[in-house]
């Protein structure tokens, strides 16, 4: 497993949990609280893929878009997990630029 940066670690968490409370209380309801619930989990569940495709595959500037596009409907929490993705591309682009360089 690769070290990622915090942020990310953390944003995911927040969602997770903002996934949870909103589906335990979507559950007992049957009006736009679960609709608001299914719509958080598709955000959520394109977050843990693009946090998958970071951890486990060499292709971490794919996985890091498709992390920072899907934490921009959490807005402003969501600007967590886009900061720590910003990071791990500006990272990336460094990599690329002094590999250009040598």
């Amino acid at each position: 497993m690769k070290k990622l940066n915090t942020l990310i670690y953390v944003a995911l968490a927040i969602h997770l949990v903002l996934l949870l409370i909103i589906g335990i209380e979507g559950s007992n309801d049957e009006g736009a609280i679960k609709f608001l619930a299914i719509f958080i989990l598709i955000p959520v569940s394109i977050n843990c893929i693009g946090f998958c495709i970071l951890q486990f595959t060499s292709n971490s500037k794919l996985g890091a878009n498709v992390f920072m596009y899907s934490s921009y409907v959490f807005v402003p929490i969501g600007l967590i997990g886009v900061a720590g993705a910003k990071k791990i591309l500006d990272d990336i682009n460094k990599k690329s630029i002094t590999n250009e360089n040598l």
